[in-house]
């Protein structure tokens, strides 16, 4: 009796640990997960233009055509210097990053881009790379930590956004 006592106690101990073990990495799957950030048509504008926080008609008509033929934009912005040694940054950061300089780009693509700053050094340890992707919305879907003295030949590090 004593021994199925302890086999039914063992059995119970490990069905508790393995349902919260479960719990556990169900939240670590979820919060592993990318969050996404969408932008505000005239932000993405006022982004390419004159950067005075409001977009002229001129300034939305520019991302209009651009974004007629192109459904991403690849182009350069600032990089906040507290998270230059960290591969993830929350959503509000890259948010605030985006709108804290006027953008260089747009380019089509990663190789434009490299090949528009080839020989160019940029006086910064880092810049932020990103990819602007419209559909319906305006969408950051990559963002890189890339070095600006060698930006056209250096490897770029992906950051993931975190909520």
């Amino acid at each position: 009796m004593c021994h199925q006592k302890c086999i039914l106690r063992s059995l119970l101990f490990f069905l508790f640990t393995l349902t919260i073990i479960s719990i556990f990495s169900c939240d670590l799957l979820t919060e592993q997960k990318e969050t996404k950030i969408y932008l505000e048509k005239h932000t993405v504008a006022d982004g390419f233009g004159n950067h005075n926080g409001a977009a002229s008609r001129d300034e939305l008509d520019f991302i209009n055509d651009y974004f007629k033929d192109n459904h991403v934009s690849w182009c350069i912005g600032a990089f906040p210097s507290r998270y230059w040694e960290s591969n993830i940054m929350p959503a509000d950061t890259v948010i605030w990053a985006f709108k804290l300089m006027k953008l260089t780009g747009p380019y089509v693509s990663e190789e434009e881009l490299r090949k528009a700053f080839e020989g160019i050094s940029l006086r910064i340890p880092f810049v932020g790379v990103y990819v602007i992707r419209q559909n319906q919305e305006y969408e950051i879907c990559k963002y890189f930590r890339a070095p600006g003295p060698n930006i056209s030949i250096a490897e770029w590090i992906e950051i993931r956004i975190s909520p």
